[in-house]
Parts: C-alpha cells; structure tokens; sequence
C-alpha cells in the first residue's frame, strides 16, 4: 500500500486530522505473525481494539461488531477496547508524528493532504473493519487476558455506546 503524505503540508496543517482522531490501521500494518506484533504493540499501551457496530459489510448482517486496530487517543479510558469516537492521537506530538511515515496507520498514510482538510482516499475506518474481519480472532487473541467486548454484557454495550454519543455531541457543540 502506498502513502499520500505530504510532510510539508502535514506540518503548515499542525496535525489537525491527528487532533480529532486517531487513523485506523490495516491488516498489512502488522506483518509477520500478527498475535505477537499485536500483543506488543498493546502491552505499549498506545494502542487499542476499536470497533464498528454490526456488521460493516453491505448486505451481511453476521456480525455483532468488528474489531480494528488503532492508535490511543489521549482522551480514551483506560483499558484496551476503546469504542470512543474523537480524541488527539497519543502519537502525535509538538513537532509532528512520532511514527516513521511507513509506520503510521493505513488510514493516516493515504490521507490526502489539502489545505483545507484531508480527504481519506481508499482507507476509512469502514473499509479497516472489514479488513480485520478475517483476523477479528487474532486481534482477541493478542489482547489476552483483557475482556472481550462481545462477552460484554448489553448494558455494558448500552452504557459505552450511550457514552460515545454523549461524546459526539459534545466534539460537533452539541448540549448531550
């Protein structure tokens, strides 16, 4: 997969995408025996399981939710399943990324860099959840001995979701 950054534009932006949300990375972002990169990279504690609610394949409707792998937003909860929308990336700092541009998530790489805004091309938090579908086992798997969230109970669920909608309304100058 190639990258669309830009550092010029990416430092005249000051990390403005990186302000809201974290990227969502791809599967291809974990080569090599994936458990172990994955278990790695949570034990760092910057890195989280995220998931899109239901199934986000069109036409399918097998899955409660699926998980994909991204970045910590400072603004999280403590923990490893992370469904929060909105929040800096734990990677970004006062001069840039901390991450090598081949290191960053596929959803940061193939932004496309305006003056504006950025325009995802060909990476979204959608197309990474049904590209972790196959490796949704591998993801519970690294996480270990964290609960996983599809043997939370509903009100737990009910009470994350009702958390993440608060939060939305909040980032866009909602009441909640």
């Amino acid at each position: 997969m190639s990258n669309n950054l830009d550092e010029e534009q990416c430092a005249r932006c000051g990390g403005q995408c990186c302000k809201h949300m974290p990227g969502a990375t791809m599967p291809e972002d974990w080569p090599g025996d994936k458990i172990q990169a994955l278990k790695t990279a949570f034990e760092s504690g910057k890195w989280v399981i995220d998931w899109w609610m239901g199934d986000p394949r069109p036409g399918c409707y097998e899955l409660r939710r699926a998980y994909y792998v991204r970045p910590r937003a400072t603004s999280d909860p403590h923990g490893l399943y992370c469904p929060t929308y909105g929040g800096r990336c734990v990677f970004l700092q006062d001069n840039g990324c901390e991450l090598w541009p081949e290191e960053r998530p596929a959803e940061c790489r193939m932004l496309t860099p305006h003056p504006v805004s950025c325009d995802p091309a060909g990476v979204t938090k959608h197309e990474c959840a049904i590209a972790w579908i196959p490796y949704n086992g591998d993801i519970v798997a690294a996480a270990g001995y964290e609960q996983c969230a599809e043997d939370m109970e509903d009100d737990e669920v009910d009470a994350a979701i009702d958390a993440l909608v608060e939060m939305c309304f909040r980032f866009v100058g909602g009441e909640g």
